[in-house]
């Protein structure tokens, strides 16, 4: 199977051309979205979508409600029913049939046939109390967005970070010479008090919040860093980072495996201490050992969600270290390793 990340409706960028504009966010999808172009990286500046600030609303499915924030910036009702979706989509409970329930159930209205109609009415009344629970929960649960949506919403939430990272970074898009490159993946540590949300697809993918978003762009002179933990629930990106590299001073560029010490904050708040034995991590280092790291996965942490056969999406981390590569060699006289 390839990794949505880089194939068909699940790609989110491209190493040039436009991207899809927030604007174009549809708030449900029955079917399969529209298929993005296959790629890493780039991302076209957009307007910048500034959260104003936030409220809170419920978010009704069947007889159940959900505490969700919503934006009051720019997206409007749109905005607001696709935040409430994505809260769904990870938290709508899924639903097990009742099969003890409707056994009893049945074999008590049978005896009640013999015993009376009152005894029949008491087993009818226990199987179907739980059915009806049952279906109300399974309705809520086929209400939710399909794969394909939460990947297209996904793909419109990391493409938006292009212009918050020139915000951030003081730039202009003039500034520029060439198409940025974003690598992502998932981030269940130093989360900026984000919740954690984590679920597998039925496609057998896992999807994620926060994200873990690095962001390079490059200048005359200078390599411009943004990374931060983008809450996929509310589109609000936390814990931001940014760096400045000029380009002589940067001495390697690629995608290592090393292990590493987390603290793993799973979906139900809980904090624990997790080795990484093989962190794949996209890194850049420079003369003076600092380093921009962002890590993309490792066996573990689907491990950690609870299904270790669940695939995670991500870059393609190749991709974005040919590109890097390519502009450090067009700005250096020797070549990084």
């Amino acid at each position: 199977m390839v990794p949505p990340a880089t194939h068909g409706a699940n790609s989110w960028a491209r190493v040039s051309g436009v991207a899809s504009p927030l604007g174009s966010m549809v708030p449900r999808c029955k079917g399969p979205p529209p298929k993005p172009d296959v790629s890493v990286v780039s991302v076209h500046p957009l307007t910048t979508n500034e959260h104003l600030g936030a409220t809170e609303t419920r978010f009704g499915a069947g007889a159940e409600m959900v505490n969700i924030l919503l934006q009051n910036g720019e997206g409007g009702a749109a905005m607001d029913t696709k935040r409430a979706q994505i809260v769904e989509w990870f938290d709508a409970p899924k639903p097990s049939f009742p099969v003890l329930w409707v056994l009893i159930g049945a074999v008590v209205a049978l005896i009640g046939f013999k015993a009376g109609i009152a005894m029949v009415f008491v087993g009818l009344v226990i199987l179907g109390i739980p059915v009806a629970i049952y279906l109300s929960k399974k309705k809520r649960f086929d209400a939710r967005p399909s794969d394909q949506q939460m990947d297209e919403w996904r793909g419109q939430d990391i493409t938006s970070m292009g212009a918050r990272a020139l915000q951030k970074l003081g730039v202009e898009k003039t500034e520029l010479v060439a198409d940025e490159v974003v690598i992502f993946g998932p981030r269940f540590w130093d989360v900026g008090g984000a919740k954690v949300r984590y679920r597998k697809g039925n496609d057998g993918w896992l999807r994620y919040s926060p994200i873990n978003v690095g962001i390079l762009n490059f200048g005359a002179n200078q390599l411009l860093c943004y990374k931060c933990a983008l809450d996929f629930a509310t589109g609000n990106p936390l814990s931001e980072e940014t760096e400045e590299y000029f380009y002589r001073d940067v001495v390697s560029v690629n995608t290592k495996t090393a292990s590493r010490t987390v603290n793993f904050v799973d979906n139900n708040g809980q904090t624990k201490s997790v080795q990484l034995n093989s962190a794949e991590s996209f890194t850049l280092t420079t003369s003076g050992g600092t380093a921009f790291e962002v890590v993309l996965k490792d066996p573990q942490l689907a491990a950690m969600t609870g299904d270790d056969r669940a695939q995670i999406p991500t870059s393609d981390s190749e991709k974005a270290v040919a590109a890097v590569r390519k502009m450090l060699r067009e700005k250096k006289a020797v070549p990084v390793g």
